[in-house]
């Protein structure tokens, strides 16, 4: 009787008044030797430089706003073979994207309502997105359950390689459209003092265009040594790649998060994948924080994924023309890929410094640096580097 009351009288801490800032930018580079533009044997070089602003702005003690702002700018020397020549208007591109959510709490009732929209932009695609989720916490809000739907609808400009643009050999049979619709499940809740436990499921369905345009298909009966060592022109592509209009997603993960000390927490991660193309793969994750001092904390991570290949891919020249289907996209074929990293973050009690701005201070909270390396085991390499920054608005009395 006395925990069925203190369970009805129990309310989520209102939203706090504070506007919260999130700055980061990240660089990534990779270079490769598998290019799907060039028929699954090709430079994969590539570099993206990306900006990323998150602002969350309280109105009222149950109602949030909250935006994503993002800019990517990449070069890649792979998209710049569609044409076999050198700074073609592929080999480089501007992607922008925005997104605008709104939060509704029922403080009382332990809910959470979200709804959210937006799109992105770049060269050849467009892509507008919106979700909507609804979560529940009980238990003191030492559980919650949380249900959401997604759904983006895609528009390509169809971009195929140059050889294949004359009227007699334009490919045909490609939308320019696609459909992606997704249903999430997470549930997070503390299973002792030092335990936290996360589990979701988030199927997804597709259909539309699935297949990339300009990734030549060559077909069985190319000399691939005499392809390799040419550079390539007098290579007319048989087609380009074809896949299946539709595809099933199913991912599975769980989280577990385990505070061994005061100062030191580990956190796991793991993560089955299946789709209707005969796509498998397993990831797991580790990552150690360790809080050197008040302020400083050590990130050391790895991550380590396991892949089966989809049904339609071979490598270059392995196709036969009676397929229905078929990629020569390394991205589907039987791979594993490897990360480790550290990151370092620096967060005084007090913050990094304050100012006033009108009727609001501005309070530096934390800032981290975080660096990584990648590797593929079907010869690929990247790194990256993300620095990441926040701030805080809180109302001045």
């Amino acid at each position: 009787m006395v925990l069925a009351q203190a369970e009805s009288e129990y309310r989520m801490p209102a939203n706090k008044t504070a506007v919260e800032i999130d700055f980061l930018a990240n660089y990534y580079a990779q270079d490769g030797s598998y290019g799907a533009p060039q028929g699954g044997r090709g430079t994969e070089e590539l570099d993206n430089r990306a900006g990323i602003v998150v602002v969350n702005v309280p109105i009222d003690s149950n109602s949030a706003l909250n935006a994503t702002l993002g800019i990517d700018a990449y070069s890649s020397a792979s998209t710049d073979r569609i044409d076999y020549q050198l700074s073609t208007a592929s080999s480089s591109d501007v992607r922008g994207y925005a997104n605008l959510g709104w939060t509704e709490s029922d403080l009382g009732g332990g809910r959470t309502y979200t709804v959210r929209g937006g799109f992105s932009k770049e060269y050849d695609y467009l892509s507008f997105n919106a979700s909507a989720s609804v979560t529940q916490e009980w238990a003191r809000g030492q559980h919650q359950i949380t249900a959401g739907v997604q759904a983006f609808f895609d528009e390509w400009d169809i971009i195929v390689p140059a050889e294949l643009r004359l009227p007699a050999r334009q490919p045909q049979g490609l939308s320019p459209q696609r459909r992606s619709y997704g249903f999430s499940l997470t549930y997070a809740g503390i299973l002792a003092p030092r335990v936290q436990l996360t589990l979701t499921a988030e199927p997804v369905a597709m259909s539309g265009l699935l297949s990339t345009p300009f990734h030549r298909i060559y077909f069985q009966g190319l000399d691939v040594a005499a392809y390799l060592q040419s550079d390539r022109r007098n290579f007319v592509a048989d087609d380009v790649e074809r896949l299946p209009d539709t595809r099933y997603k199913l991912p599975l993960s769980i989280r577990l998060n385990y505070k061994l000390s005061d100062a030191l927490a580990l956190r796991t991660y793991g993560r089955y994948y299946t789709d209707s193309w005969g796509v498998q793969g397993i990831s797991l994750e580790a990552e150690l924080a360790y809080q050197v001092s008040g302020a400083w904390t050590l990130i050391p991570f790895a991550r380590y994924y396991e892949q089966q290949s989809a049904r339609y891919y071979r490598g270059i020249g392995l196709h036969s023309p009676t397929q229905e289907f078929y990629t020569s996209d390394v991205d589907l074929a039987e791979l594993n890929t490897a990360k480790l990293g550290l990151g370092i973050r620096y967060a005084p009690l007090f913050g990094l410094g304050r100012t006033k701005v009108g009727q609001r201070g501005l309070e530096w909270k934390q800032v981290s640096l975080r660096g990584a390396y990648y590797t593929r085991n079907l010869d690929l390499t990247a790194y990256s580097i993300t620095i990441a920054t926040s701030f805080s608005m809180p109302k001045l009395r």
